[in-house]
């Protein structure tokens, strides 16, 4: 069983991952949309899955990418 949660997390993981990195080319190509249509999906796993799973540090690297982002506009 506990097989099963690790790869449960790991799958988490790596999904929360690839969002981090859409959210940053997007940001980087100024697809905000895109961008935040990805920051919402991030979010929905943060508040879902962050009992289980720890996705603080991909949120925080998303959340310091759009500051400065948006302070370099």
């Amino acid at each position: 069983m506990q097989y099963y949660a690790n790869k449960g997390k790991e799958y988490v993981r790596q999904q929360t991952q690839e969002i981090s990195m859409k959210i940053r080319d997007s940001l980087k190509e100024y697809k905000i949309k895109e961008a935040l249509d990805n920051i919402e999906t991030l979010y929905a796993y943060k508040v879902e899955l962050d009992k289980v799973v720890n996705i603080k540090q991909s949120c925080e690297q998303v959340r310091s990418k759009v500051t400065e982002i948006f302070q370099e506009a």
